[in-house]
């Protein structure tokens, strides 16, 4: 079994949001429950827009081509299943 490979990210941008990615995935009426954060790049040159669910409180880390990233600390990322990220996102704790 391989590790899963860990990338770094900085934060390049917060002023120009990018809602494709997360249509992409969620699609117009999900978007709604949603607001982008920022833009970041991780070390292999990928763009992630970070979304959080405005009820859950969750992010949902999204490349343009619609890879999901989990965010590991200290700014570190992970790729992830992009179905799971966003039940994960979407679950509410009890």
């Amino acid at each position: 079994m391989t590790r899963p490979r860990h990338l770094t990210g900085r934060l390049t941008q917060f002023e120009r949001p990018d809602w494709d990615p997360l249509l992409d995935v969620v699609g117009l009426e999900q978007v709604r429950s949603f607001m982008w954060m920022n833009e970041l790049e991780l070390a292999d040159g990928t763009r992630v827009h970070a979304y959080k669910h405005i009820a859950t409180r969750r992010y949902l880390n999204l490349a343009a081509d619609g890879r999901a990233f989990a965010h590991e600390r200290p700014d570190r990322y992970r790729e992830i299943d992009a179905a799971e990220a966003l039940a994960d996102v979407l679950a509410v704790s009890a």
